[in-house]
């Protein structure tokens, strides 16, 4: 069977690998393409998966729309030359387009259900949509459900293990507990609409958290003033689940990584006014995430919860009890590739 995968972010790459390479393992023909955006093509490599780059991610409106008609029409020659079976993505704009282009089928993993334009582009070409049973659309026959957001499949207890020596690196001691924010640059598609806090409020964040005694490290997609040159540090792509799950607490705008924080067993708190279904459904079911929506509210939440006594021991059971319930995803994305063996 050929297995056309197309990788066009870092969260991508961590939810296929595992995939990749049970298919390889089986005898299957593999084929990455992948897409230059944050730290994706650098944990490709890092992961040693065989990928080939065909686009590079854009900011502005115009510049993106153009990056869809490069991107597809350079899949369609991949399909074409390539000739898989079976197409699969997440989020899959490009893909699915051009699967339907090239008569081929293409199976999308989502779960951005807050992404219209993206949604409204790529829904009616794709030829399966697999999402969580609590993402809140619905695409009617096409639509095929499983139990449990992404970063499930790759970072729980069974698949990952923190390591401690990735610390030095970033100038982080052992005996000194420290908070990791995380600053997103607000360009995504599902970001229209949107803004995140600014400067002087994030100041006054850090200036909060240091005065109960714990470190700040800073990831950050935009540009920050003078000041937080002390606090920000350019993570290499495979330490930051390391980072998130040695922190004793993630504050950030990237509802991504609060989910990844809550899997690792530490607790986050979400900055943002976006309405995303798992951020929510780990906050009202679970008490994994805080979702906030104003910097007043976030310095409330945060000293509540560097003030908490045994905060982690406490939040890891309720994790445990959230992995409980969840399906193993590398099994979900196997079977519905072999849907079409």
């Amino acid at each position: 069977m050929k297995i056309l995968f197309d990788i066009s972010h870092p969260a991508h790459v961590h939810f296929f690998r595992s995939t990749i390479r049970n298919c390889i393992n089986e005898g299957h023909i593999v084929k990455v393409l992948s897409r230059s955006k944050d730290m994706t093509v650098h944990l490709l490599d890092s992961f040693e998966i065989e990928h080939k780059t065909i686009s590079t991610a854009k900011e502005s409106f115009i510049q993106r729309a153009w990056e869809l008609v490069i991107r597809v029409s350079r899949l369609v020659i991949e399909i074409r030359r390539f000739a898989p079976n079976v197409i699969i993505a997440r989020e899959g704009l490009f893909a699915s387009i051009a699967g339907a282009l090239a008569r081929v089928p293409c199976i999308s993993f989502d779960d951005t259900d807050d992404a219209r334009i993206q949604l409204a582009l790529y829904t009616k070409f794709a030829t399966r949509i697999y999402t969580d049973i609590g993402y809140s659309r619905r695409f009617s026959a096409k639509h095929r459900f499983y139990r449990g957001i992404s970063c499930a499949s790759y970072l729980n207890p069974d698949q990952f293990s923190p390591d401690k020596t990735v610390l030095a690196r970033y100038g982080v001691s052992l005996d000194r507990p420290f908070v990791l924010i995380r600053l997103v640059s607000w360009f995504a598609s599902h970001d229209f609409g949107q803004r995140g806090f600014q400067g002087e409020e994030i100041k006054g964040l850090i200036l909060a958290i240091q005065k109960l005694g714990f470190d700040v490290l800073i990831s950050s997609e935009v540009e920050l003033a003078e000041f937080f040159n002390r606090f920000t540090k350019q993570f290499h792509g495979e330490d930051v689940h390391h980072l998130i799950a040695l922190s004793s607490l993630y504050v950030g705008e990237s509802a991504t990584m609060a989910a990844e924080a809550a899997i690792l067993g530490t607790p986050a708190v979400h900055m943002s006014t976006r309405k995303i279904w798992y951020t929510n459904e780990l906050e009202f079911k679970f008490k994994l995430v805080y979702n906030v929506r104003s910097m007043n509210e976030c310095c409330r939440v945060v000293n509540e919860l560097l003030m908490a006594p045994k905060l982690k021991q406490k939040l890891k059971q309720q994790r445990d009890l959230y992995l409980s319930q969840v399906d193993d995803l590398d099994s979900v994305v196997m079977q519905a590739i072999k849907e079409f063996e």
